[in-house]
């Protein structure tokens, strides 16, 4: 009977170990999965960095031609406010990229913060489920590798949970 009664336990502590062990394997894949979707979003904001950047770039060189041609019908062609309208669209330029940059540089930290928060969750999760199988672990082993147990030994909260009427 204790024997039979150890033998249960031990499959139970199998399949505790392996559900365990399967939960970690999920939350390793799941890191992993979230680790690609953050390199897929850093490639994503670059892109469309790029593609802003390039956009900003040929609207610029639009309104430079403009007023270049506009100062050289009104015969103004060299003058300072010729020169100051151009670098005003300079300036602009600079400015607008560097608030492109600026905006992909925060979306790239808040990628990197939600990976830390996704991390810190999972861990916090396999501490949980470590916490929950070492006492139980810790009991059967005690029960099981006893020197010469006897029924009442073997009467723990496990064994009183697999055999309620004993």
């Amino acid at each position: 009977m204790g024997l039979e009664a150890a033998t249960l336990a031990a499959i139970g502590l199998g399949t505790s170990t392996a559900a365990t062990a399967y939960g970690i394997s999920q939350n390793i894949k799941q890191r992993k999965a979230q680790q690609q979707i953050q390199k897929e979003q850093k490639a994503q904001n670059f892109a469309a960095q790029a593609d802003e950047q390039r956009q900003k770039i040929r609207e610029e060189r639009i309104r430079r031609a403009r007023i270049q041609q506009s100062a050289e019908n009104t015969g103004v062609s060299g003058s300072s406010g010729e020169s100051g309208a151009l670098g005003s669209l300079s300036t602009q330029l600079g400015a607008n990229m560097g608030s492109n940059l600026d905006a992909v540089d925060r979306g790239g930290r808040v990628s990197g913060l939600n990976q830390t928060a996704v991390n810190a969750a999972g861990n916090a999760q396999l501490a949980s489920q470590l916490a929950q199988w070492t006492p139980t672990a810790l009991r059967l082993g005690d029960s099981i590798f006893a020197s010469n147990p006897t029924s009442t030994e073997l009467q723990g909260p496990l064994i009183n949970t697999i055999f309620p009427n004993q």
